[in-house]
């Protein structure tokens, strides 16, 4: 078996295509919201938190609270697991290509 081998003609021409067909779909979700159901009495993910005591208060209420008032924190925290991820992923490489060589 040939390693690094380059892909063959057909898998190309399916990779575009599939990156076509995602960006179409994307799109039309975008433009125009399928999963906006105002008239229904759930919606994406409200099932969840119908046993909850008081929902409306917690997420809606006048002194609602989630912990957005600092969005620096939610930059770090996603910088942070970025970094996490790219450390053991270097290190994963780096140990596949140790065992690897002969």
């Amino acid at each position: 078996m040939k390693k690094n081998a380059a892909p063959s003609g057909k898998f190309k021409i399916a990779s575009v295509v599939a990156l076509i067909a995602t960006l179409l779909a994307v799109g039309y979700v975008i433009v125009y919201d399928p999963t906006d159901f105002r008239d229904e009495p759930y919606g994406a993910g409200d099932y969840y938190y119908t046993d909850v005591e008081g929902f409306g208060e917690i997420f809606l209420g006048e002194n609602a609270s989630i912990g957005t008032e600092h969005p620096v924190i939610f930059a770090v925290l996603f910088i942070g697991w970025g970094a996490i991820c790219w450390y053991f992923l270097k290190k994963i490489e780096k140990k596949r290509k140790e065992d690897s060589t002969p």
